[in-house]
């Protein structure tokens, strides 16, 4: 099995992925009955490897290492190595994206799921080393914030792969052009 590199997130109708304040509760305001069921769909299935962001990491560093004790291995790229806590498959990295997804996938296992902030995503799809994104779209307008796909990068080359809606959330999977299903 390839293992594909996956981008899954959550992102309002006019391309943010959290407010001002790096805060994605504004799009999960119609669910919070239910915010497990956001995280459910929006992980994607059949990946063992998680790559996040230094703030992505210190947001979710229960959850993360919650995770990695389960067995999935998490990679956090920042450059400050002091963060670096003892956790099995819990890894920090300082290093070229480019050459941890050459890295990862030439190693056994399932999908790879970029997980975090504009800035990290923006480092993969900008240099084509994503897969497939995974856009889970809520009808809200948040007008500013942080848009997913920073203009400062080159734009993901992706074709529509899938469209569906469910409880107002319209799911697209955007990919190169191959399924491997």
């Amino acid at each position: 099995m390839v293992r594909k590199v996956i981008v899954s997130v959550l992102v309002s109708f006019d391309g943010y992925m959290a407010d001002e304040q790096g805060d994605t509760m504004p799009l999960m305001k119609n669910y919070k009955k239910d915010l497990t069921y956001i995280k459910k769909i929006t992980t994607p299935a059949d990946f063992d490897t998680i790559i996040v962001g230094k703030n992505t990491y210190l947001k979710e560093a229960y959850e993360l290492t919650e995770l990695a004790k389960k067995g999935k291995k998490i990679y956090v790229l920042t450059h400050q190595q002091d963060l670096a806590i003892k956790v099995k498959n819990l890894f920090f990295e300082d290093c070229d994206v480019a050459e941890l997804v050459e890295r990862l996938q030439q190693q056994p296992g399932e999908n790879i799921w970029v997980y975090g902030g504009s800035h990290v995503i923006n480092q993969f799809t900008s240099r084509d080393l994503v897969d497939e994104i995974h856009l889970y779209t809520v009808p809200i307008e948040l007008k500013q914030g942080i848009v997913l796909f920073d203009a400062r990068y080159q734009p993901p080359t992706v074709e529509l792969l899938e469209i569906t809606q469910n409880d107002e959330i319209t799911y697209s999977r955007w990919g190169k052009g191959v399924t491997n299903e």
